[in-house]
């Protein structure tokens, strides 16, 4: 998946660009190994890391539209409101 900060790769996967409300994810080892090192000193909240990091492209992120995960911060009116 190449692409646009909000590009469409496939049905419903985007490229990430900046964002909030990081519910869940998943790195591999050489990503963790990027995300210490912007780490090192520690200096950001882990969602500002991750939405700083996919920002800049230091590494690749993905969306997925329709959310997946919906926080109760996020205006819903329920946790259940979720398609999982």
């Amino acid at each position: 998946m190449t692409g646009k900060a909000g590009q469409d790769d496939g049905k419903h996967i985007f490229v990430a660009g900046f964002h909030d409300y990081t519910d869940a994810y998943a790195i591999t080892l050489l990503e963790a190994k990027k995300l210490v090192e912007l780490q090192s000193p520690v200096s950001y909240v882990a969602d500002n890391l991750l939405a700083i990091a996919s920002a800049s492209k230091k590494l690749n992120a993905f969306i997925s539209h329709p959310k997946l995960f919906k926080q109760l911060s996020q205006g819903q009116s329920s946790a259940f409101d979720s398609l999982l």
